[in-house]
C-alpha cells in the first residue's frame, strides 16, 4: 500500500503552532479520565503523539510516557515539547506496544490506516493493557465535520486555508 508522506518539518511546525488547541483540550480530558479510573501513575503510550503536547501534560502529571509518531519531524518537536518523555518513530500499525497502564491515540490517528490495521492495533493494545487499563482513541467518520466551505488558520509567518471540496 502506498502511503502519503508523513509531516515534514514545515508542516509539523505549522501543525504544532496553529493546531495545538485540540491536543491541549484532549490532555485535560485524558488526565481527568485517568484520574476517574484510578490510574495515577505508570506508563502511558501516546500513539500518534504529534508534537508532544499530550506527552508533556502526562509527564507533568507524573506519568511515564512513550510517544510514538510516524513523522520524524513531529518526533523532533515532541522531544523539545516533552523532554522527559521517550519517543519512537513508527506508525500505529507497526509500533510495538509495551505493557502499560493506558494507550491514547487522539487526533484521528487511526484514520491513517486501513480497517485491518486498526483491528490489529486494537488487538495489540488489548494485549498490552492490564485489566482496567485504558485505550482511548477517536476517529473521524465520513460526513462528521460541520458543513462549511472554508476554514482559515494562520500565524505571523504562515497560514493554512482548508477548502471543502463538494
Amino acid at each position: 500500500m502506498t502511503r502519503a508522506p508523513h509531516y515534514g518539518t514545515d508542516l509539523a511546525w505549522i501543525h504544532h503552532a496553529g493546531f495545538s488547541e485540540f491536543a491541549l483540550l484532549a490532555s485535560r480530558a485524558v488526565l481527568a479520565l485517568l484520574a476517574k479510573l484510578g490510574i495515577r501513575d505508570g506508563l502511558v503510550v501516546d500513539v500518534g503523539c504529534g508534537s508532544g503536547i499530550l506527552a508533556r501534560a502526562l509527564t507533568n502529571a507524573g506519568f511515564e510516557v512513550l510517544g510514538i509518531d510516524a513523522s520524524p519531524a513531529m518526533i523532533e518537536l515532541a522531544r523539545t515539547t516533552a523532554p522527559t518523555a521517550r519517543f519512537e518513530i513508527a506508525s500505529f500499525s507497526e509500533a510495538t506496544l509495551p505493557r502499560c497502564a493506558a494507550i491514547t491515540a487522539t487526533g484521528e490517528v487511526l484514520n491513517y490506516g486501513t480497517l485491518d490495521e486498526v483491528r490489529t492495533f486494537i488487538q495489540r493494545a488489548a494485549n498490552a493493557l492490564p485489566p482496567g487499563g485504558l485505550l482511548l482513541f477517536d476517529v473521524a467518520e465520513r460526513g462528521s465535520y460541520p458543513p462549511h466551505d472554508e476554514r482559515r488558520v494562520g500565524g505571523e509567518q504562515w497560514s493554512v486555508i482548508a477548502i471543502k471540496d463538494s
